[in-house]
């Protein structure tokens, strides 16, 4: 920020500026002014509610089956079979919450037996390796959270884990004209292991590629011989997309550079001017206003040329108070904003500490999202609003 005394050696035959107006209002300004000069890279924000469709296929691994007391005495192999799910959920940022209904479906393959042998018709059992006629489907609910990477600005990635509940539907028989080997239903406990990448394809929808492995607890049912039966499936799918955004606020995050200065002007050959008056060497209380990238409270470079020029200035001030005042967009929860806000103002004051600034001398108060520069919506991030304003002076910050 330009003094008084700057702006009477820099400008000959013109006249400066003066400071009647606030420096907030002269920040308002130089965004306005400097528009044509700044550059956004597109980030596209992605907060908010979404819903999802995916389908593909599915490979249940080899199952074996408890009989009784006697520990795996029955494998079933399967076929590859399909998937279908649909999901709701809402992006918070960096973490995701969803609620996933999906169903399975596949065939089964050949089952061998050894020691206690199956149905094949009527009473007798036999062992061996048998092809099955029958089907298996899973139909599921579960609760997810994943957790993103990337994937403003291109391809993203997200991991997650779930869990909920689970209901099979089963029949299998090695004997078409007998009475089947098990045909019932039950349910059970289930979790999966998440990996999803996404790609945008325009502002609201994602195209995506999602890998989930599934595992049941134990189902129980009785065979066609009234024995009891125990198994679990573990179950893998391969399936493609989309995702839909929904309510949300699409806005570009902006990468700002200071507008360029203005050509020198030419000037007329003229009387050298009079020398300037005694320049009034004053505390400015400023506000001084170090502005951070979203959800960040690292101090920029363009945040440390205002605290700079904010340091300086404070020679001038004695040993008057410092007052730091945190300030957040709307975006996030009003909560985690209040805290955002603190950490703010503590790296402020870490670097006014480390320029030889007394920590007695600064004060802070977090306001969060409460108050402002640039009123905006709830969930808006709004580049202005995301700052830390440093005033000088008895009642600085009141």
């Amino acid at each position: 920020m330009t003094s008084t005394l700057d702006c009477q050696r820099a400008c000959v035959t013109c006249l400066c500026v003066s400071r009647i107006v606030g420096e907030r209002v002269m920040k308002r300004s130089l965004w306005i002014a400097g528009a044509t000069a700044m550059m956004a890279t597109p980030a596209m924000a992605q907060d908010g509610p979404y819903v999802g469709v995916d389908g593909g296929a599915v490979l249940t691994q080899d199952t074996s089956v408890d009989i009784g007391n006697e520990r795996e005495p029955v494998e079933i192999a399967s076929d590859l079979g399909w998937i279908g799910a649909a999901n709701a959920g809402y992006d918070w940022g960096s973490l995701r919450t969803e609620l996933e209904g999906s169903y399975r479906s596949w065939s089964l393959d050949e089952l061998t037996a050894t020691a206690r042998g199956i149905p094949t018709g009527g009473d007798d059992l036999e062992t061996g390796t048998f092809a099955l006629d029958g089907d298996a489907s899973l139909a599921s609910v579960m609760g997810n959270v994943l957790l993103d990477f990337g994937g403003d600005e291109g391809l993203g990635l997200s991991l997650g884990v779930g869990v909920g509940r689970t209901w099979l539907d089963i029949d299998a028989s090695a004997d078409e004209t007998g009475p089947g080997y098990l045909d019932g239903n039950d349910s059970a406990w289930a979790w999966q292991g998440l990996a999803h990448a996404r790609l945008p394809i325009s502002d609201r929808v994602n195209a995506g590629l999602k890998y989930r492995y599934f595992s049941t607890l134990e189902f129980e049912l009785d065979d066609s011989l009234g024995r009891f039966n125990e198994f679990e499936f573990a179950v893998h799918s391969l399936s493609v997309g989309v995702e839909i955004a929904l309510g949300r606020r699409q806005e570009a995050a902006q990468v700002i550079q200071r507008p360029a200065p203005p050509a020198p002007r030419s000037i007329a050959t003229a009387p050298p001017p009079p020398p300037p008056p005694p320049v009034d060497v004053s505390c400015n209380a400023g506000p001084y206003i170090a502005f951070f990238d979203w959800d960040e409270a690292t101090i920029t470079p363009e945040a440390a040329a205002v605290l700079n020029s904010a340091i300086s200035a404070y020679r001038n001030c004695g040993t008057a108070r410092v007052m730091l005042a945190g300030h957040t967009d709307t975006s996030g929860p009003r909560g985690y904003n209040q805290r955002l806000a603190e950490r703010r103002n503590t790296a402020v004051r870490d670097y006014l500490l480390s320029r030889g600034i007394s920590a007695a001398r600064i004060a802070g108060e977090a306001f969060g999202e409460s108050d402002l520069l640039v009123p905006t919506a709830d969930g808006v991030r709004e580049p202005q609003n995301r700052r830390v304003e440093v005033t000088y002076g008895p009642n600085a910050g009141m």
